[in-house]
């Protein structure tokens, strides 16, 4: 049996805690940059914050706290990852439309709506 060291991958560039505080970083630039461009993140957190803020308030079991709260952290997540499908959707022309903002399911015909929703 020889001792072989463990592969490392090339495209891995930090490990440890490097690793750790760029995952933060990044996290926090994507929740600036859902900030600074998404409407709609910036009015569902004025809902939350003050919704919290609230639930912290409020004289309930702690279930019922943390239920209130992750309801409306739930809300936060969804509307991330709504932005980030519009993001792929929009990022990707159109094949049968000239506009790019225009998502694909949106440019079939009605036909095949009623066909691919079973309607």
């Amino acid at each position: 049996m020889t001792n072989r060291e463990p592969s490392v991958s090339q495209y891995k560039s930090k490990s440890g805690l490097k690793r750790i505080f760029s995952a933060l970083f990044n996290s926090l630039n994507g929740l600036r940059t859902a900030w600074r461009l998404e409407h709609a993140f910036r009015h569902e957190l004025g809902v939350a914050i003050p919704g919290i803020i609230v639930a912290l308030l409020l004289p309930v079991t702690l279930l019922e706290r943390v239920a209130l709260i992750a309801v409306l952290v739930l809300m936060l997540i969804t509307e991330l990852v709504n932005s980030a499908i519009e993001a792929v959707v929009i990022g990707f022309p159109s094949t049968t439309t000239n506009s790019p903002k225009t998502p694909r399911i949106w440019a079939v015909p009605p036909s095949c709506w009623r066909w691919y929703w079973r309607c």
